[in-house]
């Protein structure tokens, strides 16, 4: 049986002690722990042995996840300055790990299917809001926590967002403190706002942003319609860099001076009077006709 084969016989029989075992049995070396494995490598002439069959080894250890032991390996390819060994580990390691990154995101989204939209048993969190605005727009800020200071769910999965015309609302499921939760917006606006010429984006760690258009220019005196459950504070830095073009927006125009309103209301009240002549002037004009 070559020594190849003669590996994998031994990984798959679960032998408590793991190793490679050589043409010769009286060649058979194995390590029952990765601290073993390590403490193997100091000795020359074990090291020996396992770099000469390092390709098999480097499948062991990457399959039993001892990523210290295949460190050392590596290292100790590149101190042999060992060119075509080095070249063979390193396609052999990225092979292998490329296998295990393949084997983990398959069994994320195993995980991620089975679970979702089942809501029992999750808690259910009512994300912390922060708004500010302008003449037109009104900016969202949405963190996946239930305070703004408190700290958030760092990865989100399956998120949905649907805007109308009076309403904002979000889902999307996180983990915080390795503990399952569903995180929510449900938003009935104060105002209305067009669905088409709003949009929402994933921003930092553990939040997103939204720009709702307003139907019709105006301020708003509130971001909700009704009561909410949801923390809602200030955008500071927002509500300052748009407090100007705001504030031009909403102020009425400046009223005409006093002295012009007055005439404009004299010009207005002459307007479809009938103009009257004295019989006397009427009596001159018929008079200078005849002569």
């Amino acid at each position: 049986m070559s020594r190849c084969v003669r590996f994998w016989v031994l990984c798959l029989c679960g032998r408590a002690t793991w190793g490679l075992v050589g043409d010769n049995d009286d060649t058979a070396i194995s390590f029952p722990t990765e601290e073993a494995f390590l403490k193997g490598l100091e000795e020359p002439q074990t090291a020996e042995q396992v770099m000469s069959s390092h390709l098999q080894w480097m499948r062991f250890l990457v399959s039993r996840s001892w990523w210290r032991a295949a460190k050392a390996m590596v290292l100790r390819a590149h101190q042999q300055l060992d060119r075509a060994r080095v070249e063979a580990l390193d396609f052999e390691v990225r092979l292998r790990t490329n296998d295990v990154k393949q084997e983990a995101d398959q069994l994320m989204d195993f995980t991620e299917e089975a679970f979702r939209d089942q809501r029992q048993g999750l808690d259910e969190v009512h994300c912390a809001l922060q708004w500010a605005q302008n003449s037109t727009t009104i900016f969202l800020g949405v963190k996946f926590a239930s305070r703004w200071s408190a700290p958030g769910a760092i990865e989100i999965k399956d998120l949905t967002v649907n805007i109308s015309e009076r309403n904002f609302t979000l889902a999307a499921f996180g983990h915080h403190s390795s503990i399952r939760k569903r995180y929510v917006v449900d938003l009935p606006l104060f105002g209305l706002i067009s669905s088409t010429g709003s949009s929402w984006s994933s921003a930092s760690v553990g939040r997103a942003t939204a720009t709702l258009q307003k139907i019709a220019p105006e301020k708003w005196t509130k971001l909700t319609s009704s009561k909410s459950k949801h923390q809602i504070t200030s955008w500071l830095d927002m509500e300052e860099r748009w407090a100007e073009e705001l504030r031009k927006a909403s102020s009425p125009q400046k009223a005409a001076p006093k002295e012009a309103v007055a005439k404009a209301a004299a010009d207005s009240s002459k307007k479809g009077q009938r103009v009257s002549i004295s019989w006397q002037k009427r009596s001159l004009g018929r008079d200078w006709k005849r002569k």
